[in-house]
């Protein structure tokens, strides 16, 4: 085999190369459905791939020239779909036509061949992507190649043999080898823009949830080095983002606190635990703020992050500090009531004591005429007088 093949396919590889940076620029970033005017521009950028491989091509006879344009048409109908491979058919048909020569007919015929069964093999196979993807892009591989070869009967019969039997190894081998490589380059792409997008899709959530969030969040590393916080953090603090992601966390005294630095020194903290203690912020303007903060640990790409959240307990310590008042306030009152209500006791006891005094020398004089009664008059009563002195004594003997 003549190594001007070999360099050859080379130089039509290093085409190939520069061609798949170009579908991932073009192409596979793009995440909303393709419309036409990209699709025409994508075209016209394979066409324009498919001539540079037709001016680096390896020669068998003056006339008769091969490249790698089959690999790419296949992989342009495969990936691109029908208006991006069928311009760059026309372009790179165009272009054949101009070279001219003996193989002008089967050079027609690898262009139309090749791109067609590109696209076949995407209508037939929609899902190929989803198995094995290196045995689906050689049996492709093979199939066009194998049909580039039957493609041979379009040149004179002369050459026919000849030129069939010099491409045949690196048609029917390094040509399918070719095409696995530079579709798992393009896969390789969609997929890096696939882990993109969900990247993003994931940040987009991640946002969102710490924006929600009611308290202010801050991820740091255990250096006290921030990493990101939300929209609450800078009300709360009074810097913009950017300024608190200058800042480290003791310089806030958000979560390291006196404890938690002394656990970290002695290597005691219980990184699958979290913690939970009541802390004091310092302001932008150096006030403070009284907040409860939740950290947890998390890792991240093999290192140990905090993420925290802190909650202005201002509201909080304002109530627990109007409720003391009053519940003061009340206890005071209460005593102030009770000392009142000892001193009336005590004046309603004397004047009981009183009273009773008063009313005792009456009752004692009642008492002694009663008996004096009893004693002059009783034997000249009669039955109801009799009666009514024993009441009148009895009644007197008892509040006596």
């Amino acid at each position: 085999m003549d190594y001007s093949i070999i360099i050859g396919l080379l130089q039509n590889i290093a085409i190939l190369l520069a061609f798949s940076m170009i579908y991932d620029y073009l192409w596979s970033r793009y995440e909303k459905p393709k419309g036409l005017l990209l699709k025409v521009l994508a075209g016209l950028t394979l066409g324009a791939f498919g001539v540079m491989l037709m001016m680096t091509p390896w020669k068998l006879v003056p006339g008769i020239s091969f490249d790698v344009r089959s690999v790419l048409l296949s992989i342009a109908g495969l990936f691109f779909g029908p208006i991006p491979a069928i311009i760059a058919m026309i372009i790179t048909s165009l272009y054949r036509l101009y070279l001219g020569g003996a193989g002008v007919w089967m050079g027609l015929a690898v262009i139309i061949s090749s791109g067609a069964i590109g696209m076949l093999w995407n209508f037939i196979r929609p899902n190929w992507k989803t198995k094995n993807t290196s045995v689906e892009l050689l049996l492709m591989g093979l199939v066009v190649h194998i049909v580039m070869l039957a493609c041979t009967i379009f040149l004179p019969a002369n050459l026919s043999a000849i030129t069939l039997k010099t491409i045949f190894f690196p048609v029917i081998v390094m040509y399918p080898l070719a095409t696995v490589f530079l579709g798992q380059i393009m896969i390789h792409w969609s997929k890096i823009w696939q882990t993109r997008k969900e990247l993003k899709v994931n940040e987009k959530r991640y946002r969102t949830i710490i924006e929600q969030a009611t308290d202010a969040m801050f991820l740091a590393d255990l250096e006290g080095k921030i990493y990101d916080t939300n929209q609450q953090s800078t009300s709360l603090l009074g810097y913009s983002r950017e300024e608190i992601l200058q800042l480290k966390l003791y310089e806030i005294d958000v979560v390291f606190n006196d404890k938690v630095k002394h656990s970290i020194a002695l290597g005691k903290l219980e990184y699958e635990k979290s913690y939970i203690f009541e802390t004091i912020l310092k302001h932008k303007d150096n006030s403070v703020i009284p907040v409860e903060i939740s950290t947890s640990f998390i890792n991240l790409d093999e290192q140990t992050y905090v993420i925290g959240f802190a909650r202005n307990l201002t509201d909080r310590k304002k109530a627990e500090a109007q409720i003391k008042r009053l519940n003061e306030e009340l206890e005071h009152r209460v005593i102030e009531r009770t000392a009142q209500l000892e001193a009336a006791n005590q004046e309603l006891e004397s004047f009981s004591y009183s009273v009773s005094h008063d009313l005792r020398a009456p009752l004692r004089a009642l008492h002694g005429f009663s008996r004096i009664l009893i004693e002059d008059y009783s034997s000249s009563l009669d039955a109801e007088g009799q009666r009514l002195l024993e009441v009148i004594m009895s009644n007197a003997n008892k509040m006596g």
